[in-house]
């Protein structure tokens, strides 16, 4: 696997977390369109586990992969919470727009 696959996908990833951290929605949907891209870019290529660089590399990655996943939870239950509280100040309860499954609700 060329180690230039991996620090693309690793450069994507940081992009993504800057991106996330930066609560700006352009920037998060060019992130993910590079990440996508990036992503990819992986797709059919095997042999990672034949250098320890790589090996490396992948587990950074993957820490990467995660520290997006839980900045999506808590930006999720973020916003969760204010449709919560806009909808308190309405005196209604808030309508869930996506069920247990991640689909949205009719």
């Amino acid at each position: 696997m060329s180690a230039a696959v991996i620090d693309r996908l690793i450069d994507a990833e940081e992009a993504l977390i800057a991106a996330l951290d930066g609560d700006e929605a352009d920037a998060i949907e060019q992130a993910l369109t590079y990440f996508a891209d990036a992503v990819d870019g992986l797709r059919g290529v095997a042999g990672w586990r034949d250098t320890p660089d790589v090996v490396t590399r992948v587990t950074h990655a993957l820490q990467l992969a995660d520290a997006a996943r839980i900045r999506t939870a808590y930006l999720a239950d973020r916003t969760r919470r204010q449709i919560a509280r806009l909808a308190a100040i309405g005196q209604r309860p808030a309508a869930l727009s996506y069920g247990r499954n991640g689909m949205m609700r009719a």
